[in-house]
């Protein structure tokens, strides 16, 4: 990947010259920051959406086995109950159609930097819908009622414990049983494409896209970990061959 990397970056840097040494409204770009990161974007976005068939297809042969892992791992997720993973059957309500079909259609957009902006904005609905159950437990708590779907009082005084909210520690969780919902195909090499092609020149790698790629591959690895194995083991589920 290193080698691939940096014949990318050479590429870009390239193209950003060149573009930077044509002047009118490019020459801004030399000298003010925000203009020069838009250019960045769009400079990376062009290069890696040229190279991204033959790199990758090789990312893809790469790491085939690892895929391979990933994919028996996630098939078998799908049966884990949420609370093995530490989730309340509520906390599911997070995972709606918009973040499964983002996850789902990752291979098929057109750059890396595609791909990391969508695991962002998947990261960031997430969090959110976390925060608005979480919100409307508070709620309840205060007006006396409890989260569960159809629980009532009586619910309560006759036992019920209320849904605990969930917290930002079940993200990688959540995200573990989202990429499984979604059957991602090639998990490995997604991650590791995203995580190596995204930002070629730019400063993308920090900050919130950065955060989020780094829980999207702990969710893919954690899948295939050793742990996960265990964990799939002790409810009677195996891995298909």
């Amino acid at each position: 990947l290193g080698a691939w990397r940096r014949d990318g970056s050479d590429l870009c840097q390239s193209l950003l010259r060149a573009l930077v040494s044509c002047g009118g409204r490019f020459g801004s770009c030399a000298g003010t920051p925000r203009h020069r990161e838009s250019l960045v974007n769009a400079v990376e976005g062009y290069v890696t959406g040229g190279i991204q068939g033959k790199v990758f297809h090789g990312v893809r042969a790469t790491y085939a086995s690892d895929d391979a892992e990933a994919e028996r791992a996630l098939a078998a997720i799908e049966s884990l109950p949420p609370g093995a993973l530490g989730l309340h059957p509520s906390h599911l309500n997070a995972l709606d159609s918009f973040a499964v079909g983002t996850i789902r259609g990752l291979a098929n957009m057109s750059c890396p930097g595609h791909m990391a902006s969508a695991v962002c904005d998947v990261v960031r609905h997430l969090a959110a819908n976390c925060a608005r159950l979480r919100s409307w437990r508070e709620e309840e708590e205060r007006s006396g009622a409890s989260l569960g779907a159809g629980a009532s009082r009586d619910d309560v005084a006759d036992g019920h414990e209320p849904a605990p909210a969930p917290s930002t520690d079940d993200l990688l969780s959540l995200l573990v049983v989202l990429v499984a919902k979604a059957r991602l195909r090639h998990p490995v090499s997604l991650a590791m494409y995203m995580d190596s092609f995204h930002a070629l020149i730019g400063s993308q790698h920090v900050g919130e896209i950065g955060y989020a790629l780094a829980n999207f591959y702990g969710a893919v690895q954690y899948a295939r970990s050793e742990p996960m194995r265990d964990l799939l083991t002790e409810w009677g589920i195996h891995l298909a061959n």
